[in-house]
């Protein structure tokens, strides 16, 4: 929609068209990248942890669960219905990067920049790696963020309440445990602060990183540095908590009643 504005007012505003051409518009490959963007950052996993709270805790909210239950086995259930969740995510933000992609188009002909397609051979080995990391990002942290939700609404079973209590967890893995090893330092001098190395959120940003800028995640706090780890672990840890966060969410869902 704001490129569609966008568009309109290039069109009939002289100034405002003046100002693109200083600003300059994105090239193809950044126009596909910057979509990416949104998913893929804590206001992004916000937002699906949102969807994801409403998709599952709608279930209880008009007792459809017990009712699905009877039809297939529990966990085939709930876990078709992070795959669901999942792919749908991937494909609604792959469709907005197509769309960003012929807004900016239609853009920098209007402009007269150079869009960069008649380059696109010699910049294509860079941007599907990069493209394709974006795309497993969202798959492994819409998963993540989702068992977050879908926790949420199993103990809530409300859609409002199921959202506030998925971003609390969501907040406290992210940057609170960081709070509760620095107090659990100073009361019994036990440092897990190297531990944080190892949860999901911290390891997605790690993958960004050293795809994106080439840098590793390193952090420091206090007189604690962690290293990050390399690429594959950064992806192994990614990938089995998005496995094993699932697998306790469907073993959860299996165990719970459904009927009240």
């Amino acid at each position: 929609m704001l490129g569609v504005f966008g568009i309109i007012a290039a069109l009939l505003s002289d100034e405002f068209l003046a100002e693109q051409r200083a600003i300059g518009v994105y090239t193809w490959d950044e126009a596909l990248l910057a979509s990416w963007e949104i998913v893929n950052n804590i206001v992004g996993r916000w937002v699906i942890i949102a969807f994801t709270a409403w998709v599952f805790a709608s279930e209880y909210k008009h007792g459809t669960w017990k009712n699905l239950a009877t039809r297939r086995g529990r966990v085939t259930l709930i876990v078709n219905k992070f795959i669901t969740v999942a792919v749908y995510v991937t494909v609604a933000f792959t469709t907005m990067s197509l769309i960003f992609f012929f807004g900016n188009w239609i853009m920098s002909d209007i402009v007269g920049t150079d869009y960069g397609l008649s380059t696109a051979g010699e910049t294509m080995g860079d941007f599907l790696p990069d493209y394709a990391t974006n795309v497993f990002l969202t798959l492994s942290g819409t998963l993540i963020s989702a068992a977050f939700a879908a926790a949420a609404a199993m103990i809530t079973k409300s859609v409002f309440a199921s959202v506030i209590v998925g971003i609390i967890f969501y907040m406290i893995e992210f940057v609170g445990i960081l709070g509760i090893f620095g107090l659990i330092d100073l009361v019994f001098r036990v440092n897990l602060v190297p531990l944080y190395g190892y949860l999901p959120s911290y390891n997605l940003d790690q993958i960004g990183s050293r795809l994106f800028t080439g840098q590793p995640n390193n952090f420091n706090i206090g007189e604690t540095f962690f290293e990050a780890p390399a690429l594959e672990i950064s992806l192994l840890i990614v990938l089995a908590w998005a496995v094993g966060l699932v697998a306790v969410t469907a073993w959860l869902f299996r165990r719970q009643d459904i009927t009240v």
